[in-house]
C-alpha cells in the first residue's frame, strides 16, 4: 500500500514537472511568433 502510493506521487510529480516543461516551451514559441508577426506587420504599414 505504500508502495503504491510512492509510486503513485512520484508519477504525478513527474507528469506535473512535464507539463510545466511543455507549457514554458509553448509560452516562449507564442511570444516568439507573436513578435515575429507584429514584426511583420509593423513593415507592411
Amino acid at each position: 500500500m505504500f508502495l503504491n502510493l510512492f509510486f503513485t506521487i512520484h508519477f504525478l510529480n513527474l507528469l506535473v514537472n512535464n507539463f510545466l516543461e511543455n507549457f514554458s516551451l509553448y509560452l516562449i514559441f507564442i511570444v516568439l511568433y507573436g513578435k515575429f508577426s507584429f514584426s511583420l506587420t509593423g513593415r507592411k504599414k
